[in-house]
């Protein structure tokens, strides 16, 4: 009983890493199809945490998915926010429609 709960455990964690790891690959997807945020999930996360919007991974990764139009806005503010603070040198043109200080 004891070796099948250790078996469990660590299946459960390698399950974890690999939604994890699926969701890192569907934002940095979704980040490079609009080329603003360069190094893809990290630093859009970074940034948006930077604009003081927290969402986790899963929820973006879903956005990413099926909600395109708001994972597309979403990753406007933080290309903006990332340009306000010259977070990264390798910042894409300056999206449309979304005010950052002037």
């Amino acid at each position: 009983m004891q070796r099948a709960l250790q078996y469990v455990t660590r299946g459960r964690e390698l399950r974890q890493l690999g939604a994890k790891a699926s969701w890192e690959d569907r934002i940095t997807a979704g980040c490079q199809e609009f080329g603003w945020i360069p190094r893809g999930a990290p630093t859009m996360l970074e940034s948006l945490a930077r604009s003081e919007i927290y969402i986790n991974r899963q929820t973006l990764a879903n956005l990413a998915i099926w909600e395109p139009r708001s994972f597309k806005a979403i990753n406007k503010i933080a290309a903006v926010k990332l340009r306000e603070d010259k977070f990264d040198r390798k910042v894409g043109p300056m999206p449309d429609n979304v005010l950052g200080k002037l």
